[in-house]
């Protein structure tokens, strides 16, 4: 079951990490702003998936680890430390270097520290670091929520009831359905507005562990969500129009129920669920990387149409499989590399501990 679940994971996370792919590169491309379309909402939703799953990922790796001693939170930060740092430092040098835009000093600082997460979640030097930011705020305070979830469950409820009163408030408050969603992306990416998908994921990491639905009824279910979404109605056709008011709701209790149902159903262990369990694996570099590949690869492509007109979609085929390719080397010789260097410094700490 162990296995069944990771593949489960990692396939819904690859497939988000390239639908937001997909959807930067038709958006850059000029593709319709028509966010009734299902790419649109993936680029919208994709990242409300992920932290859903990270929510679920955490409750499953760390529910018997007890983060009240001291050793036990320092091995933890030390592994998300190596997980996150050594790319995402990388990724958003780069950025500042390929794009030439003139960056303060404090906002470097605020990125090499991972402080942007509390003090400005939008000060993030790379095209989607604002969802790193929000993971890493939701990381500071996941010792908090497993700790209330293992002392008393009562505790743990209590967070989720505040966490969706605040998402609540947002929906319906902060977020005004009167002006576009570019106005308001600061309060869009405020971490409190995407918390409860992280604190809601790991409720249902904790009902996948304990409640168990039949292989059927997943399939059903999760594949009737789908198209819901799929056919959610955006008569406004604008983006804000679906991450507030009732939209919001909705839409999230949607994402969150087909997360559930969708990692219920047993995959059988083949070779397309492995090379899909590939995309889970590398979504991380997939995130960050792939408009860096866009932005390196313009000038190419600007040359060559001087002589081959290439269409639109046939460019964004390039770009997808040139994405791919990059990230999978730079999953397995450098992402990689720091996460076993992280995990042997845990080890070699639990060591020294015992002897």
């Amino acid at each position: 079951m162990q296995k069944n679940r990771e593949i489960n994971l990692d396939i819904l996370r690859g497939l988000m990490s390239c639908g937001i792919m997909v959807y930067h590169y038709l958006f850059w491309h000029k593709f319709p702003k028509d966010y009734s379309l299902f790419i649109n909402k993936i680029g919208l939703y994709g990242v409300s998936i992920f932290y859903i799953l990270s929510g679920i990922t955490f409750f499953l790796v760390y529910k018997n680890v007890d983060f009240s001693v001291l050793k036990n939170l320092k091995n933890f930060w030390i592994k998300r430390f190596f997980r996150i740092f050594p790319l995402f430092w990388v990724v958003c040098f780069v950025t500042v270097v390929v794009t030439k835009n003139p960056v303060s000093l404090e906002r470097i600082l605020l990125n090499i520290t991972g402080l942007f997460s509390i003090i400005n979640p939008n000060a993030a030097l790379c095209t989607g670091g604002w969802s790193i930011g929000n993971e890493l705020f939701f990381y500071l305070l996941f010792p908090v929520f497993l700790i209330s979830f293992q002392l008393k469950r009562f505790y743990f409820w209590i967070i989720l009831v505040c966490t969706t009163i605040i998402f609540g408030y947002f929906a319906f408050n902060v977020i005004s359905e009167k002006t576009n969603l570019e106005t308001q992306w600061n309060e869009y990416v405020n971490p409190l507005n995407q918390m409860l998908f992280f604190v809601s994921g790991i409720g249902l990491g904790f009902l996948y562990k304990n409640f168990k639905i039949p292989q059927i009824h997943s399939l059903i279910i999760s594949t009737l969500l789908c198209v819901i979404f799929v056919w959610y109605p955006n008569e406004s056709k604008q983006s804000i129009a679906l991450v507030s008011n009732f939209n919001r709701v909705l839409l999230s209790i949607i994402c969150l129920a087909f997360t559930y149902f969708f990692i219920q159903i047993k995959i059988p262990d083949n070779l397309i669920s492995k090379k899909l369990s590939v995309l889970g694996e590398i979504s991380y570099s997939i995130y960050l990387v792939h408009p860096l590949v866009y932005f390196a690869s313009s000038p190419i492509f600007r040359l060559i149409t001087k002589f081959i007109p290439i269409q639109a979609p046939v460019r964004i085929c390039i770009l997808v499989t040139a994405s791919l390719t990059i990230c999978w080397f730079i999953y397995h010789y450098f992402e990689k590399r720091f996460v076993q260097f992280g995990n042997e410094i845990v080890n070699r700490n639990i060591k020294n501990l015992a002897q």
